[in-house]
């Protein structure tokens, strides 16, 4: 409390929302193959920032590899629980299909 008896209350995550830069994928290079990588950073809240790719495990690194084609949402979480979400789009080419005539 302050000398006037206001309570003061202090964490950056209320007043710093988390915020994203542009997420750098890299798309599937043959059809079918789990080959898929996505790269996020956040920052903001209070900086202490953990990842995840399916909203429940939560891991230091940035990175998700080995990734089916699909869309995917990654979850920003600070170390105060304010969380924020961007959603990442990893495409593969079409299957090749070949037909050989007698």
């Amino acid at each position: 409390t302050t000398s006037a008896g206001i309570l003061e209350f202090h964490h950056n995550s209320l007043f710093t929302g988390i915020s994203f830069t542009t997420p750098i994928v890299e798309n599937i290079k043959c059809n079918g193959e789990n080959t898929g990588k996505i790269t996020v950073n956040a920052s903001g809240g209070d900086n202490n920032i953990t990842y995840s790719i399916d909203g429940t495990n939560f891991q230091a690194s940035n990175i998700s590899s080995n990734l089916a084609a699909n869309q995917y949402t990654i979850t920003a979480k600070d170390g105060g629980g304010i969380t924020a979400t961007i959603s990442v789009t990893i495409n593969q080419p079409l299957l090749l299909s070949v037909s050989a005539n007698n």
